[in-house]
């Protein structure tokens, strides 16, 4: 699963413990601050939500602030 981010956002920074405690769990979440984050993995972004917090998984995604079981969702194959 991939997690883009900006550290300026307050709904990213909400999400961070989350995604924490997820990883704790042993979730593999890339983690992708679009303010350092290369053309490709900004166009991605793009396509997509346009904005963050956003998730992604294969072609499934979240746009914005969630909750935990919601990515748990995501995060399933």
């Amino acid at each position: 699963m991939k997690f883009f981010y900006s550290n300026m956002c307050s709904h990213c920074e909400d999400m961070k413990p989350v995604v924490e405690k997820l990883e704790l769990e042993g979730l593999q979440i890339e983690k992708i601050d679009i303010d350092k984050a290369s053309k490709e993995q900004l166009k991605e972004l793009d396509k997509s939500c346009g904005g963050v917090p956003y998730f992604t998984n294969g072609g499934r995604k979240i746009c914005g602030a969630t909750d935990i079981g919601k990515l748990k969702e995501l995060a399933k194959d």
